[in-house]
């Protein structure tokens, strides 16, 4: 029940206040694509996973690390490629239907 109470009251003190630590144009950019990103992490896991990277480094500690990064990485960079060519594609649409 204790901890109940306190979620609640830390969930309402989130929502109400205004995010400064969060407000910047990094996140925002990440929050633009996060739908892209959750859509094309496995397959970009996949390719890291057919390179393989991790089997190539010794330590599995190293090699782990490793494929987080360029899984990460990759992601985030699929998917603002993709948001741009989406948007490229959907204001062409646009154009031509007026």
């Amino acid at each position: 029940m204790k901890t109940s109470i306190l979620f609640a009251m830390w969930v309402m003190f989130a929502i109400s206040q205004p995010m400064k630590l969060l407000g910047n144009s990094v996140t925002k950019t990440l929050s633009q694509v996060s739908l892209e990103v959750y859509l094309s992490h496995m397959m970009i896991f996949r390719v890291v996973e057919k390179l393989g990277i991790a089997d190539r480094i010794n330590n599995r500690n190293v090699a782990y690390g490793v494929v987080l990064l360029l899984t990460i990485v990759l992601t985030i960079v699929f998917a603002l490629i993709a948001k741009r060519v989406i948007d490229i594609y959907f204001r062409r649409l646009k154009k031509a239907e007026r």
